[in-house]
């Protein structure tokens, strides 16, 4: 599904979720799973439509893929899964997964413009918010 045939999501409800630095990431899914689900609930046309999301732990993202009804939540990538948001280089590539993976990724609007700029506004922030 293209990005521009993507039922628009109300503004503000970007599948972005923060987990806890001691949380482990796979003890995470279940969390994106209930929000994903949530949504799903809320509008109906997604209920055959993968949607991705993304998962923020400390200043560390993964991209994570919402599977259809029945599915579990599960980690995009056979490559690396950590972006390690610190680092300029791997900002570079967080950003370019991203736009690899422009037609999973789902944010306040049916625009893949303005999904860029969503995730771009979670690098700064977990930059921002300060790293040891």
């Amino acid at each position: 599904m293209s990005a521009t045939s993507t039922p628009e999501l109300p503004e503000g409800r970007v599948p972005v979720k923060r987990i806890p630095d001691y949380c482990e990431w796979e003890a995470a899914l279940p969390a994106f799973n209930d929000l994903w689900q949530e949504m799903r609930e809320a509008w109906p046309e997604l209920v055959e439509v993968p949607m991705g999301g993304l998962m923020v732990r400390g200043h560390y993202a993964r991209f994570v893929y919402g599977a259809p009804e029945g599915e579990p939540a599960r980690f995009l990538g056979r490559d690396k899964l950590d972006f390690d948001l610190s680092l300029p280089e791997d900002c570079d590539k967080f950003i370019e997964k991203a736009d690899v993976l422009k037609e999973f990724l789902w944010a306040g609007g049916d625009s893949w413009q303005h999904t860029l700029e969503v995730l771009q506004g979670v690098v700064l922030a977990v930059r921002r918010a300060g790293i040891s």
